[in-house]
């Protein structure tokens, strides 16, 4: 308590949520707009987006970030068997717009036929599965998490997972 005594700091003046508050709305009228006002007003929603917030602002930083890391290892000369050399041959290999599209659906022919082949639910249930080792989202997934009623423990959850849509 002692703290708030000190007059000679400004608090306020570090803190990213009061620089958000637009202090023109009375907190009593529109907390929200009090509350929020300041971050709308520097962030409006982009015209390709239904709606933008804090979390959109941080994917599109660590998408730059990401970016950047993946164009400084590709032309980095890095020695062989380095991370970087890995991340710049990695990210070279979704690049290399010609070769893909020469080998067409060639890498994947073995994952079709598996999928081809499912008959049954639990075929099916089972290639989910197989699917999720090597990273591709399926309907149904499992996962642990926190159980909603005794924070102090996980759970097994399962989702069924809604289409995504498109951007």
């Amino acid at each position: 308590m002692s703290a708030c005594k000190d007059k000679s700091k400004n608090y306020a003046e570090n803190d990213v949520i009061f620089k958000d508050l637009d202090t023109t709305i009375k907190p009593g009228d529109d907390f929200f707009r009090y509350a929020n006002g300041g971050w709308l007003k520097k962030n409006p929603i982009p015209p390709s987006y239904a709606a933008w917030g804090i979390g959109n602002v941080v994917e599109e930083e660590l998408r730059d970030r990401l970016k950047k890391i993946n164009e400084d290892a590709l032309t980095a000369n890095a020695e062989k068997g380095s991370n970087t050399q890995k991340i710049g041959d990695f990210y070279f290999s979704g690049l290399d717009t010609v070769d893909i599209e020469k080998e067409g659906l060639d890498p994947l022919k073995e994952e079709l036929a598996k999928i081809e082949a499912v008959k049954t639910v639990s075929g099916l249930i089972d290639e989910f599965a197989h699917l999720q080792t090597i990273g591709v989202q399926t309907p149904i997934e499992a996962g642990v998490g926190q159980d909603a009623k005794n924070s102090d423990k996980n759970m097994l959850l399962q989702l069924l997972q809604r289409p995504s849509p498109i951007k």
